[in-house]
């Protein structure tokens, strides 16, 4: 299996999902309520709501242990790939 590829997914995670995946795993954060990135990620089980909002727009995420361990999956391809 592709390393940035979901288990449950049938295509490998675009750019802007790891980049979000990267940012998230610094820490919870906010973001739109309708922000799509987080519901893709949502969806997949990578990202979840913790529940915290701030104003009537603002939703926090975090990363779950499954995007944790997708995200480390596809650091390591990445360096792979830079090594060949």
């Amino acid at each position: 299996m592709d390393s940035n590829l979901c288990e449950d997914a049938e295509a490998p995670l675009a750019p802007w999902h790891l980049k979000r995946l990267r940012c998230l795993s610094a820490g919870p954060r906010l973001y739109g309520r309708w922000d799509t990135v987080n519901a893709f990620l949502v969806i997949r089980g990578l990202v979840a709501v913790t529940g915290r909002e701030a104003g009537a727009h603002k939703r926090e995420f975090a990363i779950t242990k499954a995007g944790q361990s997708v995200l480390r999956r596809a650091q390591v391809d990445f360096i792979d790939r830079r090594r060949r």
